[in-house]
């Protein structure tokens, strides 16, 4: 196992993450800081000014230290915006180097949206998109055809500058409005090939995006404190818009789900958002957790570690890694449910592609052991709902940990009160019949040897018959498979027999 730090010196806040990083190239975020410095603002003659930079620097050899600490090895520094346009860039970052010991890359604008791009396609299933991450002082916009950049740009406008070009500090006025709009509007019109986007998901990226989030599930009272992947529509962003235009900066710190430091340049970044959303008149909007960092730590991951590079199963490898979990076992268990659930389709009728749920569940069920083993169905709901798993909807979490939790008794309660925003009646459904199957899955893969290596099922009036294909006779899991008998015959009305076979050709 390897450390890495990765800094980002951004024009409103200087952030550090430290990665850890297994010998199989999953990795796990073991720390991290952010300090808003500040450094894109009072700038004048486009210089940074010597107190930011200075308490830029401080911040750095905290970083260095925090760095050292846990021995990481490279340190990645990147700047964007603010020290990109500076005139006296060579300065600030020369007394880094000398200073803090840090070699700071300072990114171009595409640069940056290519690093935002790859945290987003890494984390999110999507092809076709348009990624917007709105910064301190620049806007980055990536257009994603078949997830791969088409064209990107960087924009020279960001939170920090809209609320010094416009001097917003108090409530907006129609006639103050009207301007950032017409500024905006003008900006995003003089890109070229975005009159070319239509009907594309919008993935927002950044602070600003990310409390415009956090406003709206406060507001709507959402069951999961979970940014990433969570869908919003351009009505749900106006709305948060009409709130945050109308309050002062002192009343903006007392909105929920604002983060404080921020109050004072959010309405202007707001009203760019909310412009950029209805120009492409877009009703899908995907807020994305990941975005320039953690695409500095994919790259990174992907240069030196031969991974996955499905979303979905790269993120469950790094779970399983950080956790210790059998692969093995839960390999096995996940073949057999979803075996299970295509040879039964004739008795649950369920349409939904469920292939995601199946695996994040049987892959994870047994992650609530890295707690206790005691009770560690209800442990692993907690772990799965807060594991950030890239490349899941916030149903298909919910329907994965839901049905993880169920893998021993079945008893685990779904609150369909608290996540009903989420989960819709016939998911409660889904729930009960995929649990009973990683139910069976899980008891006959009981000695963790995969001696029962295939099934085959059989459906008549009252029985379903299924064939477990093992050399030796395995006594122990048709004895755990079928206590589940009495809860098969709840839900599909039918017997459930056990039934061993030496091999696949001797079924009959």
């Amino acid at each position: 196992m390897k450390n890495i730090s990765i800094i980002d010196i951004g024009s409103n806040s200087l952030r550090l993450i430290l990665v850890s990083i297994f010998d199989n190239g999953a990795f796990k975020v073991i720390d991290e800081f952010k300090e808003s410095i500040r450094l894109g603002s009072d700038m004048k003659d486009n210089c940074l000014n010597e107190n930011r930079m200075s308490n830029a620097i401080e911040l750095l050899k905290t970083f260095k230290k925090l760095s050292d600490s846990v021995q990481v090895s490279p340190i990645i520094a990147v700047a964007t915006e603010a020290v990109r346009k500076a005139k006296n860039k060579n300065i600030f970052l020369e007394k880094v180097k000398n200073e803090c010991g840090i070699d700071i890359k300072v990114l171009t604008g595409e640069e940056e949206a290519y690093y935002d791009y790859l945290g987003a396609i890494n984390s999110i299933n999507t092809k076709d998109s348009i990624i917007i991450d709105i910064g301190g002082s620049s806007t980055e916009l990536a257009w994603i055809e078949n997830n791969t950049i088409k064209e990107s740009i960087s924009l020279p406008i960001g939170a920090i500058v809209l609320s010094k070009k416009f001097d917003i500090n108090n409530k907006l006025s129609n006639k103050e409005e009207n301007q950032i709009v017409d500024f905006i509007t003008k900006t995003f019109n003089d890109i070229p090939w975005l009159k070319n986007v239509k009907n594309l998901p919008v993935i927002g990226i950044g602070g600003t995006i990310r409390n415009i989030c956090k406003i709206h599930r406060k507001n709507i009272d959402y069951p999961l404190d979970l940014n990433h992947n969570y869908i919003m529509s351009a009505k749900d962003v106006n709305e948060v818009y009409s709130i945050v235009k109308c309050k002062s900066t002192d009343e903006l710190k007392k909105l929920k789900g604002l983060s404080k430091n921020r109050a004072d340049i959010f309405a202007g970044a707001c009203c760019e958002f909310n412009t950029f959303i209805e120009l492409l008149d877009t009703k899908h909007i995907i807020i994305s957790g990941y975005g320039l960092r953690e695409g500095l730590v994919f790259e990174y991951v992907f240069n030196n570690y031969n991974v996955k590079k499905n979303v979905l199963d790269f993120s469950l490898d790094c779970i399983m890694t950080n956790l210790n979990l059998n692969k093995n076992h839960s390999m096995h268990v996940y073949n057999l449910t979803l075996s299970l659930f295509n040879q039964l389709s004739e008795l649950h009728c369920i349409e939904d592609d469920l292939n995601n749920v199946i695996k994040t569940a049987c892959f994870l069920h047994d992650c609530g052991t890295s707690i206790s083993y005691y009770d560690h169905h209800k442990h692993s709901f907690y772990i799965m709902t807060n594991s950030r798993i890239r490349g899941l909807s916030h149903r298909e979490l919910l329907l994965s940990a839901f049905i993880a939790a169920n893998h021993r008794k079945g008893t685990f309660s779904i609150s369909k009160t608290k996540y009903k925003k989420i989960l819709s009646s016939n998911d409660e459904r889904i729930i009960k019949i995929v649990s009973i199957m990683l139910r069976l899955s899980e008891s006959l893969d009981k000695n963790l040897a995969g001696s029962v290596k295939d099934i085959s099922c059989k459906i008549d009036n009252e029985t379903v018959f299924i064939n477990l294909i093992s050399e030796e006779y395995p006594s122990l899991e048709i004895i755990e498979a079928q206590k589940n008998a009495e809860n098969f015959k709840e839900l599909f009305n039918k017997k459930l027999v056990l039934k061993h076979n030496k091999s696949a050709n001797n079924l009959k």
